[in-house]
Order: C-alpha cells, then structure tokens, then sequence
C-alpha cells in the first residue's frame, strides 16, 4: 500500500441536514454531490460592503516622505531639493579642489620665481644684505637696490683669453624703488670713479667686484652712496640679449653711426627697433665717441 499522502482533496459526501449560509439546505447536499469539506470562505475575499468596518489605525510615521499620504505634488519637491542639495555639495567639492589645486600651482609658481632670483646668489652677500636689512627694516616705503651688469658670457667663460679672470662690473646703477608713489629713479655709476677702499687703498670703483665680488660691490657703492643698498641684481652680455629679445626688441633712436669692433659690431644710425645683439653693441660702445669726449659717459647714457 502507497503511504504517501496524496495532495488532493478527498471528496466527502456531505450530510443530508448541511445548510447554505443562509440556513436552508444547500443545493448540492439536497442532490447528494460532493463538496469541499474545508475552512475556505468565499466571502472573505471580496469587498465588504459593510460602512460600519472599522477602519486601520493611521500610520504614526505620517512625516516620512515615502508613506501614502504624503501627497505626489510634495513628494516631487522633496526629490527636487534633495537633488539641488547633492548638486550643490558637488560643487562646493569642485570648488574647493580647485581652489586647493590653484593655490597648489600658485605656491609652486611662486618658489620657481624665488628659486630663479635667488640664483647666483653666495653665503656673502646672502649675509651682506640681510644685516643692511636688519640695521633698516623694511616698512613699505622706498628702499635701494644695486643693479650691475657684467662683461661675462658664455662664449668668454669657453674661452682661454678669459679663463680663470673675474669678469668686471662695467655697468652700476643705484636703484631707488618707491612701491608706494609707483617710481624708480636710476643714477648710473662712473665705473671708473676713484673711491678708498681701505686696505686695498684708492681704487677705481669696479675694481670692487674684482676684489670682493658682488657682497664687497654692495658694501662700497653702498657707502659712497650713502644708502642702505638691501636688494641686488646683476646681469652679464647673455642675460641682458635674452631680456631685450624678450621684450621684442626695444625702440631707439641712435645718435650716429657706431661702427666699432670692440663693442661687438656695427649699428646704423636713427630710429629703429634694436634686438639683443644690437643693443648690447650699443650699450658697450665707448670707442666710437672718441672724437666727442669721454666715451665711458657716452656709454653710460646708453
């Protein structure tokens, strides 16, 4: 005998006294057919159409934006805001990474710019500047600055005519900034005005630089001067060709003819727009204004 248990439902007959819900005999039992014997209820699945049913209790998380009775109108809005907040922490996000990435870049740029000026720049006149500013501490208004430039090259320090020699400072102009009132006055040095330079005694002024390099150049001029001198610069053949090249070649107007090879060349007279080669000739002629008087003054204006 199979003891699994079917899974269909056994008929039964039912008894001769079943009643329909209404309690009168039901039809099938009347002609003795066979019935469902179990709890199911038609009726409970249908729609009651009894008013007086009690209704469920109202939900008490009536604020939370994701219950029926949160109308669809306020559901949109609330979308929408939560939307604008997330776009809006996005950009704030953007933003600071591009202020944090722009600041980033500015440092940077900043300590390439400081690198390139501090370049050249020894212990000694590292020490030399930093005690004249420290006897005149700097409070925005006009300070003093040595501009020199010197006859060195790269093509002469390749060289074994100027192998080994300490290139001279031909060019000094002391240098007054005014950051405030927006001037700059330049007085231009005689290279070869006599100045006592102590031990070494009387001395032409550029023989500074050949005895002390640019910190003993500072502290001569400065003394002659009679300023705190608390900036420096300095330039040689090459770097002021690159700066007038730079700039696209500079405008002047050239007094006369300067044909003379110790200055490096030739330079037509009249207005024109010098390059780098051609204002270095200029600026180094002195030869060429012999016949005029001293040619170092002449050199100098230019």
């Amino acid at each position: 005998m199979n003891s699994r248990r079917s899974n269909q439902r056994r008929p039964v007959r039912r008894s001769s006294n079943s009643t329909e819900f209404d309690g009168r005999p039901d039809r099938a039992s009347r002609n003795g057919a066979y019935t469902r014997r179990d709890s199911f209820d038609p009726s409970a699945y249908g729609r009651s159409s009894d008013s007086s049913r009690t209704p469920s209790p109202r939900s008490t998380h009536d604020d939370n934006p994701y219950t029926r009775r949160v109308s669809q109108a306020e559901y949109t809005q609330r979308r929408k805001r939560a939307k604008r907040k997330r776009i809006a922490l996005v950009a704030v996000a953007v933003v600071l990474v591009l202020c944090l990435g722009g600041a980033g870049a500015a440092f940077a740029y900043y300590q390439t710019v400081s690198n390139n000026l501090h370049q050249g720049i020894d212990d000694d006149l590292a020490r030399t500047l930093a005690a004249a500013e420290a006897a005149h501490p700097y409070e925005g208004g006009p300070f003093y600055m040595l501009l020199m430039g010197t006859d060195g090259s790269s093509d002469r320090e390749a060289s074994a005519e100027y192998a080994g020699d300490q290139f001279r400072s031909d060019s000094m102009m002391v240098t007054r900034i005014d950051p405030q009132g927006k001037k700059v006055a330049l007085v231009s040095l005689h290279r070869d005005t006599l100045v006592d330079m102590g031990e070494y005694g009387q001395q032409k002024l550029n023989a500074a630089h050949s005895i002390g390099g640019a910190s003993y150049t500072v502290e001569t001029v400065s003394k002659l001067a009679g300023v705190p001198i608390t900036h420096y610069a300095e330039i040689n053949f090459d770097g002021f060709k690159d700066i007038v090249d730079a700039l696209g070649g500079v405008e002047v107007d050239v007094p006369m003819t300067i044909d003379d090879e110790d200055a490096g060349g030739h330079v037509d007279e009249g207005l024109q727009t010098l390059n780098g080669d051609q204002a270095l000739i200029l600026c180094r002629a002195r030869h060429a204004y012999d016949e005029f008087g001293d040619g170092d003054r002449y050199r100098a204006a230019n």
